[in-house]
């Protein structure tokens, strides 16, 4: 699955920042629950875990990117707060684009 995924990105251009949002699978399984409506391909709980598993490894499985882990557990605005955090901080304080305080 590495070298599929690995050949497939090879012509892509290069992200500058990835944010890997990491869910457990349990909050996957509740969050799912509340939503409601059909079970889809991806949602069975041993894949989910796989999945999980595969994606924890993102950043050592690829080195050469600017991988950043973020909680996805929490709350909308913890998730949300902790992506601006990482942009900005990828960005640097020389970005023009910070919120004001």
């Amino acid at each position: 699955a590495l070298a599929w995924v690995r050949e497939i990105n090879s012509k892509a251009r290069r992200p500058d920042l990835v944010l890997l949002l990491e869910v457990s699978p349990e909050e996957a399984s509740r969050r799912r629950q509340h939503r409601g409506g059909p079970e889809e391909m991806y949602e069975d709980r041993d894949v989910q875990r796989r999945l999980s598993g595969f994606y924890g490894e993102l950043a050592s499985r690829f080195p050469e990117e600017t991988i950043v882990a973020i909680d996805g557990d929490g709350e909308i605005e913890a998730v949300h707060s902790a992506c601006l955090a990482a942009v900005l901080d990828f960005l640097g304080e020389d970005c023009a684009c910070a919120p004001p305080d």
